[in-house]
């Protein structure tokens, strides 16, 4: 069971979890709390989203594991021995190079309907996905970029604060390409791609990464700029 809070302790904490969160980004547990209490009237228009496409009802019908891969590191092991360019080979290749590990995201503690609690999980789970749909890196900008494509496809709040926030920590030459160049491309292809929060990642594994994009209308941006060059899938 979540932990339970009035409305003033939920409020409480997550106006802390805001401050040290925006001063300090590296504590993903505190970005973690401040989506988990700031999300619950967008998780439920999502949730209807998510049940009005077959794949994603499915998903919600059987409330299919949130977390992405279901088995954790375990799952990379079948992913590496994919062909390259298929998007499990390319994913497990985002992970490993950056040695994450699935089990990292935070699990979610404070969204009390369990369905509301799997889209949640389920957000953060995929984030990674996104990022190997996007070619952005794990550079600020290229997560900073990332958060408005985020916020663009799901309105969640915690998206949209890290989105509007996060630049006051770039440098002026930085601020300028997110502003000028990522935020127009990563809004416009938020709002162009179809409901990715929909999409059960499990069954196109071994489909090419690049005829993935193509269907959904995801364009990686060319950038030319220290620290955002992208690896090619």
């Amino acid at each position: 069971m979540p932990p339970q809070l009035s409305i003033f302790g939920r409020t409480a904490l997550a106006a802390g979890a805001a401050v040290v969160s925006l001063a300090n980004p590296a504590r993903a547990d505190l970005i973690a709390v401040l989506g988990d209490l700031t999300s619950q009237p967008v998780l439920r228009r999502l949730r209807r989203r998510i049940n009005s496409t077959p794949e994603g009802r499915s998903m919600l019908d059987a409330l299919h594991p949130a977390r992405f891969p279901e088995h954790g590191s375990d799952s990379l092991i079948a992913m590496r021995s994919l062909p390259n360019g298929t998007l499990g080979r390319e994913y497990a290749r985002f992970m490993d190079v950056r040695r994450f590990t699935p089990e990292s995201r935070s699990a979610v503690r404070f969204v009390d309907d369990p369905v509301d609690a799997w889209v949640l999980q389920r957000y953060r789970d995929v984030h990674d996905v996104w990022h190997v749909l996007t070619g952005m890196p794990t550079t600020v900008l290229g997560e900073l970029a990332q958060k408005w494509f985020e916020a663009a496809q799901t309105g969640l709040p915690v998206a949209v604060i890290s989105a509007v926030f996060g630049p006051l920590r770039l440098k002026a030459e930085e601020r300028r390409v997110l502003v000028t160049e990522l935020v127009p491309w990563a809004v416009a292809t938020g709002r162009r791609a179809p409901d990715l929060m929909a999409v059960k990642y499990e069954d196109r594994l071994e489909d090419s990464l690049e005829d993935l994009r193509t269907e959904w209308g995801i364009q990686v941006p060319d950038v030319k700029m220290k620290g955002l060059k992208r690896k090619q899938a």
